[in-house]
């Protein structure tokens, strides 16, 4: 790749930085506090295997296989990249809002030809606002998730969607804009309803008026965080779950694997929301959980100081805080900090970025502390700030880092990295001046390809699809 002297200011990368930080945060699943203890340890087999130790790379070929905008007839009234975007060995799923401010999830389906760059052999509008999808007017877009399941393309896989629609709630026949739902889209068919706001949840009680982030795995089995509600001798109460829904049965046969504390709860070690959770093939999970700091104490503006951990738990096993500060626990990676940005994991292998200060983080995979501010990166930068590492099924790890004069995109095995991907690095030929990476756990596919969203120096934006050699 050529290479460029780097001339971006530090605000160019604070603002990728922060459009990144932005889309691995989920601030909208936002509930109101079932009880229960929620941080049991010794609740089962742990979670969170180191990484295996794969071999890494000698290189990556980065090439654009998607440009928005100019000569673009695969979407014409896509008007730009907004970030999330993730893959698996046939397809790409991306983010994008349309020139009429609809948000919309696309697909390219590749072929890829060795070390060559691939070749786009169909694409898609896969859900969009505005769209009716299993007979549901969609208003807005929550979350997304892929596998690498299916027949079609030979890996079309299946895609679940948490939205909010123009549905009946209660049953009735009045429309209620903000309605909530997920939808499945299994193996590249139609999209199915899951579940929804009313229906009967797991353990008693009904989903509630508000879904946050939801996962996928292999064998279509989803884990959603919800609002739900329960009867109780004292009244109605609500909560936030996380909710394993499994494939083929009602969302009433699923199972409860964590909740915030109940309404009006004073409780100030449970959890009072959740916010991004991730799942893996093996019942694994990750989910952000924020509450009030047990000190009391108080921010500038008088606000309660709100402390934020991960939890990690399987199915059928209590989860237990992998990173972070919830009350006085300690944390099995870190004893404080807070976790701001979404936790990953994939076969089992957990990658979480730990703030100690809002200037402060450190990224550990798999147990294994890879990236902190103040070290140095592969090319003997400092580094000032770190996003959430995408963990490969093959066992490698990638993530971005940000220093001074530019951003690397770095490759690490848990004892070796090495940075694959500069500022100023030329990506079919126009230098790359920004790299968006980092939403989502499946960023590379079971060949080690990864797929991220590129800025470049001529103001365009491209799906960058990198593959190793």
């Amino acid at each position: 790749m050529d290479k460029r002297e780097p001339g971006a200011s530090r605000r160019d990368f604070l603002k990728l930085t922060g459009g990144a930080l932005g889309g691995v945060m989920l601030g909208a699943s936002v509930g109101c506090g079932g009880g229960g203890n929620v941080f049991a340890r010794g609740g089962g087999p742990g979670v969170g295997d180191p990484l295996p130790g794969t071999p890494l790379p000698s290189g990556y070929l980065f090439y654009r296989v998607f440009t928005p905008q100019a000569g673009n007839n695969l979407f014409p009234d896509l008007n730009t990249l907004s970030g999330g975007v993730f893959n698996n060995d046939a397809t790409i799923v991306f983010h994008g809002n349309r020139s009429t401010g609809q948000n919309a999830v696309y697909t390219l389906q590749l072929q890829y030809n060795g070390s060559a760059a691939p070749t786009i052999v169909d694409s898609s509008i896969l859900i969009s606002e505005g769209d009716t999808q299993a007979g549901l007017p969609v208003t807005k877009l929550i979350s997304a998730s892929v596998n690498n399941g299916g027949l079609f393309g030979p890996s079309f896989g299946s895609v679940v969607a948490a939205v909010e629609t123009e549905g009946n709630p209660y049953g009735t026949v009045a429309n209620n804009a903000g309605t909530p739902a997920v939808l499945l889209s299994p193996n590249g068919g139609n999209f199915e309803r899951v579940v929804g706001h009313y229906d009967p949840a797991p353990g008693g009680g009904n989903f509630g008026a508000h879904f946050g982030d939801v996962a996928i795995d292999e064998n279509n089995n989803i884990v959603v965080v919800s609002d739900f509600s329960r009867n109780t001798p004292q009244g109605v109460v609500v909560s936030q779950g996380v909710f394993y829904l499994p494939n083929g049965m009602t969302p009433a046969q699923g199972t409860l694997l964590a909740e915030t504390a109940a309404t009006g709860s004073t409780d100030s070690s449970l959890p009072v929301r959740f916010g991004r959770v991730d799942f893996d093939n093996g019942g694994n999970f990750l989910v952000q959980a924020f509450a009030p700091d047990s000190s009391g104490l108080r921010d500038a503006k008088g606000g309660k100081v709100v402390r934020s951990g991960v939890l990690a738990g399987k199915v059928g096993h209590a989860p237990e805080l992998l990173a972070g500060t919830m009350g006085n626990r300690r944390s099995r990676y870190s004893s404080g900090g807070n976790v701001i940005m979404g936790p990953r994991i994939r076969n089992n292998v957990a990658s979480v970025v730990t703030h100690t200060s809002d200037t402060s983080m450190t990224l550990n995979v798999g147990g294994t502390t890879l990236a902190s501010t103040g070290g140095q990166s592969p090319n003997g930068n400092t580094i000032i700030s770190v996003n959430p590492a995408s963990v490969s099924s093959n066992g490698l790890a990638h993530y971005l880092v940000t220093h001074a004069t530019g951003v690397e995109l770095i490759v690490s095995n848990g004892t070796q990295q090495k940075t694959i991907l500069n500022y100023g690095d030329s990506v079919s030929g126009t230098p790359i001046q920004g790299v968006v990476h980092g939403f989502h756990s499946h960023q590379s596919d079971s060949q080690g390809r990864i797929v991220l969203v590129g800025e470049f120096a001529d103001g365009s934006q491209s799906i960058v699809v990198g593959i190793p050699v």
